[in-house]
């Protein structure tokens, strides 16, 4: 989930053509029923968002037992804070930072689907 329409059309090409599945909301008040139907095996979620923060979902994933096993990856624009203690604070397991490259995401993807 990204705010940014480009950023989440761009994802969703490139990993829809390196063969997965994406399934994407536009809004904090979407993600939590996409994600209870859908039970994905990772999630892609920006970090600041209006309405709810990604921090605030990611901590909610997390504190729900039937999601809390899911990989989270947090998109973030902000490189002047110290992400690895935030990242680790709210239970994600990474991050990329935006702008980001094709390859960056793939690693990303990688890592955490094989």
């Amino acid at each position: 989930m990204d705010d940014e329409p480009d950023i989440l059309r761009a994802t969703k090409v490139r990993l829809a053509s390196l063969g997965y599945e994406v399934v994407t909301a536009t809004d904090g008040k979407d993600i939590f029923s996409v994600i209870r139907k859908e039970l994905p095996d990772l999630i892609l979620l920006d970090l600041r968002l209006p309405g709810i923060s990604g921090d605030e979902i990611c901590i909610n994933l997390k504190a729900d037992e039937k999601l809390k096993d899911i990989p989270i990856v947090m998109f973030t624009a902000s490189s002047d804070f110290n992400i690895n203690n935030m990242i680790k604070k709210i239970g994600a397991e990474g991050y990329l930072i935006k702008p980001f490259s094709s390859e960056d995401l793939m690693q990303v993807t990688k890592k955490f689907l094989g």
